[in-house]
């Protein structure tokens, strides 16, 4: 299995931890614009991946998203 990027622990509504409004504003004037934390609904973005012990190659992998308080 090769793995480049799962995710990201952080609020599930915005763009890598920061809210989605002011990274839009970004993109679309291209002028710089303060980037404030999003908040709310925090979620960790994981994989597990099951190994064969015989060969070292995965068998199987499965993506996992868990809420957190």
């Amino acid at each position: 299995a090769y793995i480049t990027d799962v995710g990201m622990t952080g609020p599930h509504d915005s763009v890598i931890g920061v809210k989605k409004d002011s990274v839009l504003r970004r993109f679309i004037t291209m002028m710089p614009v303060k980037f404030d934390v999003a908040k709310g609904d925090v979620r960790l973005s994981a994989v597990e991946i099951e190994v064969d012990e015989n060969t070292g190659r995965a068998i199987r992998i499965s993506r996992m998203q868990i809420p957190l308080k």
